[in-house]
C-alpha cells in the first residue's frame, strides 16, 4: 500500500532519537596500484557492533558479497543493516558471470528502499488497511493522514555503507551508499571513510594528498594510521581487521581471479603499531622544538649593563 515518492520525503526528525542513535565504528577503502596496471583495494574496519548495547564483535564486519565485490557498514543498528547486506549477497548467489559493482550498487539501494518501505508498512501503514477492512472507509478519506503520518515518522535505522570491488576489465571501483539509498562513487578521490570515526580517518588520509595512484606499500601504513587516529572518536572499537583485494594473475578478462589478502596478523599489526607510536613520538619531539623558537621570540633580550 502506498508505496512511491511519499515514503521518501526528507524531514529534520525522520531520524528517531539522533542524540541516542548513532552510526559507530570505522570503515575505510582506498584505491591503490602495483605498477600502473594492476589496481588494488585496501580496505580496514574495526569491530564495534551495535544492536541496543555497543561491544567489541568477534568477526570481522566486513561482507563478502562475491568473490570480487565485498561491503562494509556503519549504522544505528548493526543486525539491521546486515540484514539488507545479506539480502544483496542472495540475490548475487544466481549470478554466473561477475556482475558490475555499479549494478550491485543498485541492488544495494533497492534493498534500502524495501526495508525502509517494509518497516513504514508494519508500523504506519498497517493500522490504515485495518480500519479499512473493519469500517469500510474509502482509503481516499483518510489517505492525506497517511501520507502526512508517514511524511514526519522516525525512521529509525541510520546507516552508510562502502562498497567496493575489482571488474575483469582491470577496473576498481567504490562507492557509498546510505540508508536513503543515496550513493556517491568515490574513485576520483581515491578513498572513502564512514562512521563515527570516518571525519578523523578522513582527514588523515588528506594530510598528504593521498590518491588512487599510490602505491599499495604506501597506502597499506597510510590506512592503518587512519584508523587508529579515528579511535579517538566516540563508538570506534580498537580491534582492526586490514586487508586487500587483488588481481592474482594481472588483469586478463578471460582469467578473473581476485583474491583477498589478508594483513591482520599480530606480528604485522605489531609493527604498524610500532611505527604509528614512532610517529606520534617524532611529532612531540618537533612540537617541542617549536615551542622553544617560540619562547625565545617572545621573551624579550636582556638590556645590557651600562658602562662606566
Amino acid at each position: 500500500m502506498m508505496r512511491g515518492n511519499h515514503l521518501y520525503k526528507k524531514d529534520d526528525n525522520r531520524y528517531l532519537n539522533t542524540r541516542m542513535l548513532k552510526p559507530v565504528t570505522v570503515c575505510i577503502a582506498v584505491l591503490a596500484s602495483v605498477g600502473t596496471d594492476f589496481p588494488q583495494i585496501i580496505f580496514c574496519a574495526d569491530r564495534l557492533v551495535t544492536s541496543g548495547i555497543q561491544f567489541e564483535g568477534g568477526e570481522p564486519k566486513i561482507k563478502k558479497i562475491t568473490d570480487y565485490c565485498f561491503a562494509m557498514q556503519s549504522s544505528t543498528d548493526s543486525l539491521a543493516a546486515d540484514i539488507i547486506l545479506e539480502q544483496v549477497k542472495n540475490k548475487m548467489i544466481s549470478s554466473t558471470k561477475p556482475v558490475k559493482i555499479r549494478d550491485i550498487v543498485e541492488i544495494l539501494r533497492n534493498e534500502c528502499i524495501a526495508y525502509k518501505e517494509e518497516y513504514l508498512e508494519r508500523t504506519v501503514l498497517a493500522k490504515y488497511n485495518l480500519v479499512f477492512e473493519s469500517v469500510g472507509v474509502t482509503p481516499e478519506s483518510i489517505v492525506h493522514q497517511a501520507v502526512n503520518e508517514v511524511g514526519k515518522h522516525q525512521y529509525p535505522l541510520g546507516c552508510d555503507f562502502i562498497v567496493f570491488g575489482l571488474e575483469p576489465s582491470g577496473e576498481a571501483h567504490i562507492f557509498q551508499v546510505n540508508q536513503d539509498a543515496e550513493y556517491r562513487l568515490q574513485d576520483s578521490q581515491g578513498f572513502c571513510t564512514i562512521g563515527s570515526g570516518g571525519w578523523l580517518a578522513y582527514l588523515e588520509m588528506t594530510k598528504h594528498g593521498y590518491a588512487r595512484n599510490f602505491p599499495a606499500i604506501v597506502a597499506i601504513p597510510r590506512v592503518y594510521i587512519a584508523k587508529r587516529i579515528s579511535e579517538r572518536a566516540e563508538g570506534v572499537g580498537r580491534n582492526t581487521d586490514l586487508a586487500v583485494l587483488y588481481f592474482t594473475n594481472g588483469i586478463k578478462e578471460a582469467e578473473f581471479k581476485p583474491a583477498v589478502f589478508n594483513l591482520s596478523h599480530p606480528d604485522f599489526l605489531k609493527k604498524l603499531d610500532d611505527a604509528y607510536e614512532a610517529i606520534r613520538a617524532s611529532e612531540k619531539v618537533e612540537l617541542e622544538k617549536i615551542s622553544k623558537t617560540v619562547l625565545e621570540m617572545l621573551t624579550p633580550p636582556k638590556s645590557e649593563p651600562a658602562k662606566n
